[in-house]
C-alpha cells in the first residue's frame, strides 16, 4: 500500500525512503502501531511500514484485513504500482494537485486523481491484457457515480492507424473517453504513447475518397507527460493534433471543391467566343444562384477541348442522362465539353427539357444538378 495515516496526516511510502532519519522515525511509529489505514471503514486499521532490498517501500496491514483499500492494493501488480508512483511524482513536481489511491465512491479506489479548481479527474491504470468484462464494469461504475475517468494502459506501442485494429481496452479509450484519446505507458515507465481518434467521416458517396490515418499518434519520453487542457497529455499534443486535422480537412475540401474546367485561353480566342455567346446566349436558365451542399457534389477534373468535331444533333432525355452519367462516373472531358456547347446551342425543345431536368435533379440528384449548373455557367462565360 502506498498511503498511510500518521497523526491525521497522509504519508506516502515512496516519500519515506528519501531521507534516512525520516524513514527511521516512520519505522518507530510503525512498531508502536501509530500508522493507520486510510480507509475509514477498515475494521483492522493498524499498518506497518516495509522496505527491503528487492521491494520498494510499502505499507501493509499488521493483521489480515478485508477492507476496500487492502483489496484494491492486492489487485495491483508491482508494475501498476511502479507506474502509479512514477506518475504521482512526475505530476507533483509540476505543481499539479494530484493524489494517489483515492476512494472515489463506495468500495472503489482510483489509482490517481488530479484536482483543479472546479473538478476532479480520476485515472485508472490497467494492463493491456485487461479483460473487457472488467473494463466495462469499471466504466459503468464511474458512469453511475457521474465521474469522468481516463484509462492509462500499460503496454507497448504498435502501428495503430485504424481503431478497428486495436484490442478492447484501446478501442474503449479511443471511442468512449471524453477526448477520444488513448494513453499508453511502457512497463519500465520510460516512454509514453498518445493517440487521438479523428471522428470525421471522409467518405463520399459511401466510399473513402482518400486514404488518411484515422488516428494521430506521438511517442515521447515519460518526462514530457503533463496535465493540460483538462487531460493527461504529452505537452503540446493537442495543438499538434489540430494542425494535423486541419491539413486533412483542407485536402478533403479541396477534393470536393469544383476545379477549373479550362486552361486560360488567349485574348484573341476569348474575344471570338464572347462574340458568339452574345449572339446565342441561352436565356432559359435563371435559377443559377441556388446554394448547393458542397459535400454532395461530384468532383470534376480539368476539361481540355475535344479533338474531334462536335456533332450538333438534338438530344432527348435519354441522351442527357447518358451524358450526365459519363461525366459523373467516368469524368469524360469530351462529353462535358459537348454539354457546355449544348447549353449554348439548345433549340426550344432542348431548352424545355433542360429546364425539366434542372428542377428534377435539383431535388433528386445534387451531383447531376451540379454538372448542369456548371455547364450552364461555363456557357455564359
Amino acid at each position: 500500500m502506498e498511503k498511510a495515516i500518521l497523526d491525521g496526516q497522509i504519508i506516502y511510502a515512496s516519500d519515506v525512503k528519501e531521507n534516512y532519519e525520516y524513514e527511521k522515525y516512520i519505522r518507530e511509529c510503525s512498531s508502536k502501531g501509530r500508522l493507520k489505514c486510510p480507509d475509514k471503514n477498515c475494521s483492522l486499521p493498524i499498518l506497518r511500514y516495509c522496505h527491503g532490498n528487492k521491494k520498494e517501500p510499502y505499507f501493509a496491514h499488521r493483521d489480515a484485513s478485508s477492507c476496500d483499500y487492502d483489496k484494491y492494493d492486492r489487485e495491483n501488480s508491482a508494475t501498476i504500482n511502479h507506474i502509479k508512483c512514477l506518475l504521482y511524482t512526475l505530476l507533483s513536481s509540476q505543481n499539479i494537485k494530484v493524489d494517489s489511491d483515492v476512494k472515489v465512491f463506495a468500495h472503489h479506489y482510483a489509482h490517481l486523481v488530479v484536482y483543479t479548481e472546479n473538478k476532479k479527474y480520476a485515472f485508472e491504470i490497467l494492463k493491456d491484457s485487461t479483460a473487457a468484462r472488467k473494463i466495462d464494469k469499471i466504466a459503468k461504475e464511474y458512469e453511475n457515480n457521474d465521474i469522468v475517468f481516463t484509462l492509462i494502459v500499460i503496454g507497448e506501442d504498435y502501428d495503430l492507424k485504424r481503431e478497428s485494429n486495436a484490442n478492447h481496452i484501446r478501442r474503449f479509450s479511443l471511442n468512449e473517453s471524453v477526448n477520444n484519446e488513448l494513453i499508453v505507458i511502457n512497463e519500465s515507465g520510460t516512454k509514453v504513447y498518445q493517440y487521438k481518434l479523428d471522428l470525421f467521416n471522409y467518405d463520399y458517396c459511401g466510399n473513402n475518397i482518400f486514404e488518411y490515418d484515422a488516428i494521430y499518434s506521438e511517442k515521447q519520453k515519460i518526462e514530457n507527460l503533463t496535465f493540460e487542457k483538462e487531460r493527461l497529455s504529452i505537452g503540446g499534443f493537442l495543438s499538434r493534433y489540430i494542425k494535423w486535422y486541419e491539413v486533412k480537412q483542407h485536402k478533403y475540401k479541396m477534393f470536393l471543391a469544383p476545379k477549373p474546367l479550362e486552361k486560360p485561353m488567349s485574348k484573341e480566342k476569348k474575344k471570338t467566343i464572347d462574340v458568339v455567346k452574345e449572339i446565342i446566349k441561352p436565356p432559359f436558365i435563371v435559377d443559377v444562384a441556388t446554394p448547393i451542399n458542397i459535400s454532395d457534389l461530384c468532383f470534376i477534373e480539368n476539361i481540355t477541348p475535344p479533338n474531334k468535331r462536335i456533332k450538333l444533333v438534338e438530344w432527348n432525355e435519354s441522351v442527357f442522362l447518358k451524358k450526365l452519367e459519363k461525366i459523373c462516373y467516368e469524368r469524360d472531358e469530351v462529353v462535358f465539353k459537348n454539354l457546355i456547347l449544348k447549353f449554348m446551342t439548345a433549340n426550344k425543345r432542348e431548352q424545355e427539357l433542360i429546364n425539366k431536368l434542372w428542377k428534377k435533379y435539383k431535388i433528386e440528384r445534387n451531383d447531376y444538378f451540379y454538372i448542369l449548373k456548371t455547364a450552364h455557367e461555363k456557357s455564359l462565360e
